[in-house]
């Protein structure tokens, strides 16, 4: 199996968009897959997605300001299902968890990154191979 790693430190903001993603995501109901991406920050780091069906809102970072040393490697078959045969048209984005009211408790997901094709607005959460933490507390840009 080979796979193409993502390099996080080239990877340029995402406008506004409709985002569809081909699987659901986990712990949401099967049919709750179409979502608009907002940034909320304007240096591109910070996003919202939220559901085009539901309340469901969910908070991404693109890894590169927070984690310089990532570099999610997806597998060739998730690559594939989302019709990318090179990085150019992939960004990935990782999940930031609150727990509570303490904003700097907040951590991101390292090991289960959604991986956007910037030119089909498909994405997918994948689980990594690597040894990745689930629960990264965030290091400030």
């Amino acid at each position: 199996m080979t796979a193409v790693l993502i390099d996080p430190t080239t990877q340029g903001a995402v406008p506004e968009n409709a985002v569809t993603f081909v699987d659901a995501l986990p712990g949401l109901p099967a049919d709750v897959r179409h979502f608009h991406l907002e940034p909320l920050d304007t240096a591109g780091h910070l996003f919202a997605l939220r559901s085009t069906q539901t309340t469901t809102r969910l908070f991404l970072l693109q890894p590169g300001p927070y984690f310089a040393d990532y570099v999610p490697a997806p597998s060739a078959e998730v690559m594939a299902t989302l019709g990318l045969d090179t990085d150019p048209d992939a960004t990935a984005f990782l999940v930031v968890v609150n727990p509570g009211d303490d904003v700097s408790a907040a951590t991101a997901n390292l090991v289960a990154p959604i991986i956007l094709n910037t030119r089909t607005r498909e994405a997918v959460q994948t689980v990594l191979d690597d040894a990745w933490p689930l629960r990264a507390p965030l290091a400030h840009p």
